[in-house]
């Protein structure tokens, strides 16, 4: 009888980890055949693995030990591809592990008319015991695919979902499109996933996880060295090759750029390693970024623009005039509402509208563009210095976190004087924030030149929300608390319609000491009666409402009096409330996970004809 899955585990020095990884597929299994393929471990870790299958004693399913016939990761994934007789295959990392419940869920597809199926990954970090990073952004396409299925989220699953794991992929489509893995120390998945992404007639998308990756020092995922960076970049070019003669089409969405591997070879590589990386991305002609045309050339401009704050003009201006040029034009009024246009087509699949805006996204860009810009008190109440008078005149000054000190200018702060832990925040700006624990473990050095940074950059125009830039542009520093949960109220017209409730982990510091930016979250809504709506990962809710979640929605909505939109972000410390700040334009009106009903369900409660006596 032919077994419906086989398993693929590629392996190198890393035999405790697999153990985990075997313990998870022998939990749930049944009669399927595992491959795992050494990569050339060390001897003495190879008599470890030999006698760790040896001991498996599995009555339910077949483990298959091989030696690696080719090069590196790839070629352990090729050795085992080459002897597949089951009817599915799925790869998996051996430092990684299959969530519970993974085969039944896997089971439902075995019938399934599909050359691929996607799962939703997760991932946890065995430094810090949190949920991590490295599904994140894979996670995002799969749900906006999900939520608004259109052909260009499609197109993103397809091109940009590339580790292997967390996939279900029919054995006989792989064979007869012939597609292997690249045998390269780095980026051997890349070629992989593009073409079983671009050949797969049928795909599936599955709103289960199935997969957990793991991240931290001892993992399989490794610092950058030459050799990797090197290898990276070939795997570009051979990218860009394949898809412009292929499929041009692709090539002109998704064509591969350096700038990321340039910049992240300065950084971690020695100088003259440096150099060898730049000096091959050229002699490959592999561009950097795109010609600063289009909506694509304008987006990468503006994360250029991210990077490099106002030393852009040192770092580009010399030799990149034209380049410089093109960026000042993103930063003209004129052209970001073509910008918006462009950027809400490539997220929800359809043209923006903003002559007739229905949908709650809709009015969010349409205050966005025509109303909040030309509003002093959106700018002020988008600060979250200058909120606080607002705040004390609504007599809900016992709400307002305490304040350490307030800065025009970096060189105001004394580093000695503060106390151990502390959040240091840009007013206006929402995400450029330091989290510091401990300020004897943290580069002071990097610390201040970081707030300079968030000081030199106008988050306003960066972030096509020009009502940040009318705040008052200062750091501010407040005691670091504890944070039960956050609280954000979507209030229409003084009325709560809907509730975020947040769970935020604080991720593994930086090498610096300090974090930027909030943190993970996980996320649940609740409606106007309090009632579970969604989640973010579309499962049933984790989060309980407190006791005095009435009293929330209280101040919610007395903050918001005589507003016609405003979400009122609150937090829970220690079971008092404090607020976190005041957001006009959620997501910068790019929230792909409300589904349609919640968008014309919020969206009717803005009425766009009735504003001018607010603003």
């Amino acid at each position: 009888m032919e077994k419906l899955l086989s398993i693929i585990i590629p392996h190198y020095n890393s035999t405790d980890s697999l153990k985990n990884l075997i313990e998870s597929i022998e939990k749930e299994a049944f009669r399927i055949d595992v491959f795992i393929v050494d990569d050339h471990s060390e001897a003495s870790e190879k008599k470890r693995l030999n006698e760790l299958v040896r001991n498996i004693n599995s009555k339910k399913n077949d483990y298959i030990l091989l030696e690696n016939h080719g090069k590196f990761a790839g070629g352990a994934r090729n050795t085992a591809l080459n002897l597949l007789s089951s009817k599915w295959v799925i790869f998996a990392d051996a430092d990684d592990y299959f969530t519970f419940g993974w085969y039944e869920i896997v089971s439902k597809y075995y019938q399934s008319e599909s050359d691929l199926v996607f799962f939703l990954p997760t991932s946890f970090n065995l430094s810090n015991q949190k949920i991590g990073q490295r599904h994140r952004g894979y996670q995002s396409a799969l749900l906006n695919y999900t939520n608004n299925k259109s052909k260009k989220s499609l197109d993103k699953v397809r091109m940009k979902i590339y580790p292997p794991w967390s996939k279900l992929i029919k054995s006989e489509f792989v064979k007869e499109n012939d597609i292997r893995f690249d045998e390269v120390i780095a980026s051997n998945d890349i070629m992989f996933s593009i073409k079983i992404g671009l050949s797969a007639k049928n795909i599936d998308v599955s709103k289960e996880n199935i997969y957990c990756v793991t991240e931290g020092e001892n993992t399989l995922t490794t610092k950058p060295t030459l050799a990797r960076i090197k290898s990276r970049i070939m795997v570009m070019k051979e990218a860009n090759d394949f898809l412009k003669q292929k499929h041009p089409y692709y090539f002109k969405r998704f064509r591969f750029y350096a700038f990321e591997y340039s910049i992240k070879a300065k950084e971690k590589l020695t100088a003259h390693e440096s150099q060898i990386c730049i000096q091959l991305i050229k002699k490959e002609k592999i561009p950097l970024f795109p010609a600063f045309k289009g909506d694509f050339g304008v987006q990468r401009a503006k994360s250029i623009i991210i990077y490099y704050g106002k030393n852009l003009k040192d770092s580009l201006m010399k030799n990149n005039g034209e380049k410089m040029k093109a960026i000042k034009r993103f930063l003209k009024p004129t052209f970001v509402k073509h910008f918006v246009r462009k950027r809400y087509k490539s997220e929800f699949g359809k043209k923006l509208n903003l002559r007739n805006p229905r949908t709650f996204s809709e009015k969010i860009q349409y205050l966005k563009l025509n109303i909040f810009p030309k509003s002093k008190l959106v700018g002020i109440l988008a600060d979250k210095y200058g909120v606080r008078d607002y705040v004390k005149k609504k007599e809900l000054a016992h709400i307002l976190t305490p304040i350490i000190g307030v800065y025009d200018r970096t060189s105001e702060i004394s580093f000695e004087s503060l106390p151990k832990s502390f959040v240091a925040k840009k007013t206006n700006a929402s995400g450029y924030n330091l989290i510091v624990q401990d300020k004897n473990k943290i580069e002071k050095t990097e610390f201040i030149q970081t707030l300079e940074i968030f000081l030199n950059k106008d988050f306003g125009v960066l972030n096509e929300q020009k009502h940040y830039s009318k705040g008052l542009n200062k750091i501010i520093i407040e005691p670091y608390l504890e944070i039960d949960n956050e609280y954000n109220f979507f209030v229409f017209n003084g009325k709560v319609a809907l509730c975020g409730a947040i769970v935020r982990y604080l991720d593994e510091a930086e090498s610096s000491g300090f974090q930027v930016g909030n943190g993970s979250i996980y996320s649940s809504y609740f409606d106007e009666n309090g009632d579970f709506a969604f989640s973010r990962d579309g499962k049933e809710s984790r989060i309980t409402l407190p006791y005095n979640y009435p009293e929330m929605v209280e101040i919610a909505e007395k903050l918001a009096e005589g507003f016609p939109f405003i979400r009122i972000d609150l937090y829970l410390i220690k079971e008092e409330i404090y607020l976190s700040e005041f957001t006009f334009t959620p997501t910068s009106g790019y929230n792909t996970r409300f589904s349609q009903y919640w968008q014309e369900k919020l969206g009717d409660l803005i009425n766009l004809k009735e504003l001018e006596p607010y603003f």
